[in-house]
């Protein structure tokens, strides 16, 4: 144990926790003896941060056990108390989630992964339980196998998993793509339909970030998403039409107001900052095209006598045409335990 509970219900550190801190704190005076004394200490504390490491992995191996454990028996009491087969199971994922501190749809989700660990993929299973994996890279053996018969599935768990050696020197990514290469070897088909079925998954959402800001994300098929990334990053380029100012550009105005008769069209619409669309909405100010749509070149000069003429802007990039996007919700996962994609 490194933390204990008080009598006042705070934690104190105890054991090697303060051992180490008395080791380093003598070490930082000088003198070789105490230089080597550091070198050790630190030495064993790497090795301690592994065997926790390890013991992280074990532990989630039998939470894993337990809520399979804990899903059949409140299985079985539901049937006994007359529910119907349908609604066997209901609230036991929340269940889980209380239990570890979660929200009811990441409970479900670790649901899922208990019952795929504790009865498809007995080799995953094992390295978790002797560390070789994290409970993260767990899920993703279950997770890229999702769309697999079981059969082929317990087969690339056992290829994988079943190899010690060669599975802890994978990382996520090189984990990932030996999943990927072994499902397509054993059924290309289903590799094939769940990246059809991805496609029709696709979402976009908006959410608030801290600082008046907005999380925009979106889950896209690649062409899709290189093409909108390629125009957010050339938007986030442009700036401010307003000749000398260098602004990012934060309005899109209309060069001729459409109070007065401005039409919301290309020609008609200029980016400009938001202290230039300010300072053009104030007595004095004429906005005028001097382009075409393929190069407006509109400028902002008050119109008083005397005002120098602007300069010419550079012509608007162009914008590529991308596809589409249909509102749909955001995915949400299932009850069941059978997948996690």
């Amino acid at each position: 144990m490194y933390y204990s509970r008080t009598a006042e219900g705070g934690n104190r550190s105890t054991g090697s926790a303060d051992a180490s801190e008395r080791v380093l704190g003598a070490a930082a005076g000088s003198g070789p003896a105490l230089v080597d004394l550091e070198a050790a200490e630190r030495a064993r504390l790497i090795d301690e941060i592994r065997a926790l490491e390890d013991l992280k992995s074990a532990v989630a191996a039998a939470q894993a056990r337990a809520t399979a454990a804990f899903d059949a028996s409140s299985r079985r009491s539901q049937a006994r108390a007359g529910l119907k087969a349908d609604q066997l199971g209901r609230g036991i994922g929340s269940q889980i989630g209380l239990a570890r501190r979660e929200s009811p749809r990441r409970g479900t989700q670790l649901l899922g992964l208990a019952r795929i660990l504790t009865t498809e993929m007995p080799h995953t299973l094992n390295a978790l339980s002797q560390g070789v994996i994290s409970e993260y890279r767990a899920t993703i053996l279950v997770r890229e196998t999702a769309c697999l018969s079981l059969p082929d599935r317990q087969c690339v768990d056992e290829q994988i998993a079943g190899n010690l050696a060669e599975l802890e020197q994978l990382g996520d990514a090189k984990l990932i793509a030996r999943i990927k290469a072994l499902s397509y070897g054993l059924d290309p088909h289903s590799v094939v339909n769940r990246a059809a079925k991805a496609v029709s998954e696709r979402y976009v959402s908006c959410r608030p970030a801290p600082d008046t800001m907005t999380y925009l994300t979106g889950l896209l098929p690649v062409t899709q998403g290189v093409g909108v990334y390629a125009a957010l990053s050339r938007e986030a380029d442009q700036v401010c039409r307003m000749p000398w100012c260098g602004a990012p550009i934060r309005h899109y105005d209309h060069i001729r107001p459409f109070r007065e008769g401005g039409l919301t069209r290309a020609e008609n619409i200029q980016g400009l900052c938001v202290a230039c669309n300010q300072a053009k909405e104030a007595p004095g100010w004429d906005s005028v095209v001097t382009g075409g749509v393929e190069a407006p070149e509109s400028s902002e000069v008050p119109a008083t006598p005397g005002t120098p003429a602007a300069p010419p802007l550079p012509p608007l990039p162009s914008i590529p045409s991308i596809p589409s996007i249909p509102e749909r919700s955001r995915p949400t996962s299932s009850t069941g335990g059978g997948t996690l994609c």
